[in-house]
């Protein structure tokens, strides 16, 4: 606080009429630099506020650690209004290493699905499916591509980094050989061939010649049934 200021604050009566006077030059230029902290103020707490979050995204990351370091110790000092604006930096440092972190997520991520998919696309059963068979199976079962990530700030950052966090990648990437596993079974599944029900010719019969002559229509109704859908289920009397 100014001097001027403080034998103001012991002043009374015209003694602290002159004071004032006397002091009018410091007091403006003390008044310009609350206005300047003021002014400063908006911006660098919500620059604290953002590296915070930053930090705590970025804990897993062991590139992360010495700007975290760095903003533990900021946080200990009385520096956020300073002329030096150091919280703006190291909420810029905490970004870029997330960002590098998310990037290096998703390409780990790219990589095992990759590998996995090509697993998928080899399996006969797959194959035999149409392309909008495989896509709807695809959709179901998680498996589409993820798009690259695009970072180009720090707001998309935090976003990214609050959908989906580090934690949440390596999940994603653990859970693709399940994924891949159930995608294959419902292809398979998809591939068998569709039994049709049939049912056979009623009919009476008196003597063996009726008998041999009941068989040899059925075998016949049958084998065209068979012949036309693949895969049939005779349908019990």
């Amino acid at each position: 606080m100014p001097a001027a200021i403080q034998t103001l604050a012991q002043g009374s009566g015209n003694a602290l009429v002159l004071d004032a006077l006397a002091a009018e030059t410091e007091l403006a230029d003390f008044a310009d630099q609350v206005t300047s902290l003021e002014s400063r103020r908006p911006a660098r707490l919500r620059a604290l506020d953002r590296a915070r979050s930053l930090a705590a995204s970025a804990a897993p990351l062991p590139a992360a650690t010495t700007v975290c370091e760095r903003l533990a110790a900021f946080e200990q000092g009385r520096e956020l209004l300073a002329a030096d604006d150091q919280i703006t930096t190291i909420e810029r440092d905490l970004a870029d290493a997330v960002r590098t972190g998310l990037a290096d997520a998703w390409q780990e991520y790219t990589a095992t699905y990759t590998e996995a998919l090509a697993a998928l696309e080899n399996a006969a059963a797959w194959q035999s499916l149409d392309e909008s068979k495989r896509s709807a199976l695809r959709r179901t079962h998680q498996l589409e591509p993820l798009a690259p990530l695009d970072l180009p700030d720090t707001d998309a950052v935090l976003t990214a980094v609050r959908a989906r966090p580090f934690a949440g990648w390596r999940d994603l990437r653990d859970a693709l050989p399940a994924r891949v596993s159930a995608a294959l079974t419902a292809a398979v599944r998809e591939a068998q061939p569709r039994a049709v029900v049939v049912g056979t010719p009623g009919a009476t019969l008196a003597t063996d010649a009726d008998l041999d002559a009941y068989v040899d229509k059925v075998r016949e109704h049958l084998a065209a049934q068979l012949a036309r859908h693949g895969t049939i289920v005779v349908k019990p009397s």
